[in-house]
């Protein structure tokens, strides 16, 4: 249930220090009831007021980690439906795709062109940091191998795809210790994907044929107590991967519904066969809202 701004401010220190960037503890309140600030931004909230104010201090879009060391990143935590309102917290992710269809050849190619990529944009330098690991085989030797090749081949955050639980549990035998994003958990298999992720603290991610059954899987996670969650909503076409896109944004930020209250996932190159159009629907996401951007070496 959601909490007004003068129940906050009744659990706040009432001191109005200004050091949370506001004048007094009440705007301070109005503000963090509104989502639009951490609870966090408070330096002097005690820990009986943290745990009565968990509701009002969950992020609209809770943050999600995924990796560990100097290629981890972070997504989510945002509090703003557009940045000129405030600022998006982190930029978006580009996942390279290898799947367990390709040559080793390719493979190789991909990886060694991976080393190369970077990018100057306004001063700041930007290169890979995760790569997309999907199983198209229906193989789990073929997936664990490819898993272990890439591995000890990159120290790149990994996102491990296969719904077949027993090739993630294997697979995780090489990188359990990185903390790899794994799924994809849907209505089939949530429950054993539930449980391991619990089982070491792994992100998941959820996959859903729908919007509905989305809120339906992420709802039962929550449940159990996950709280690093990426949502995929299966869009057949652009039109309708867009519409999703703006759709859980806007249901997580201005409706405030938690069960779609975490970072989402797109594959443009399953919008489109051509790569040119691929980089454009990519640039799409990018603004409008996806938060890992699955895409190809064309």
């Amino acid at each position: 249930m959601a909490i007004s701004g003068l129940d906050i401010f009744k659990l706040l220190p009432k001191t109005n220090c200004r050091d949370c960037g506001f004048p007094t503890c009440l705007a301070f309140a109005m503000q963090l009831a509104a989502k639009k600030i951490e609870l966090s931004k408070c330096p002097h909230v005690t820990e009986e007021a943290k745990k009565a104010l968990e509701d009002a201090a969950r992020p609209p879009i809770m943050p999600v980690t995924i990796g560990t060391g100097d290629f981890s990143f972070t997504i989510g935590a945002e509090t703003v439906l557009y940045r000129h309102e405030k600022r998006f917290e982190h930029r978006p992710s580009f996942a390279y795709f290898i799947s367990d269809s390709m040559e080793d050849s390719q493979v190789d190619d991909i990886l060694s062109r991976i080393k190369t990529q970077k990018w100057e944009r306004v001063g700041e330098l930007l290169q890979p940091n995760s790569i997309y690991l999907k199983s198209e085989e229906n193989d789990i030797s073929k997936y664990v191998k490819l898993v272990e090749k890439i591995a000890s081949s990159t120290k790149l955050s990994l996102i491990l795809i296969n719904e077949d639980i027993e090739a993630i549990k294997q697979a995780l035998q090489f990188c359990s210790d990185r903390k790899p994003l794994i799924g994809s958990a849907t209505k089939d298999n949530i429950d054993d994907f539930i449980s391991l992720a619990k089982s070491d603290s792994y992100p998941l991610l959820i996959k859903g044929e729908s919007i509905e059954d989305l809120i339906s899987l992420t709802t039962k996670a929550s449940d159990e107590g996950l709280k690093e969650i990426v949502l995929d909503s299966s869009p057949k076409n652009l039109k309708q991967a867009f519409n999703h896109q703006i759709y859980i944004r806007r249901a997580a930020l201005e409706k405030k519904n938690q069960a779609l209250g975490y970072p989402t996932i797109i594959f443009p190159f399953k919008l489109t066969d051509d790569a040119m159009k691929e980089a454009v629907i990519a640039s799409i996401f990018v603004a409008k809202y996806a938060i890992i951007i699955g895409y190809t070496f064309s």
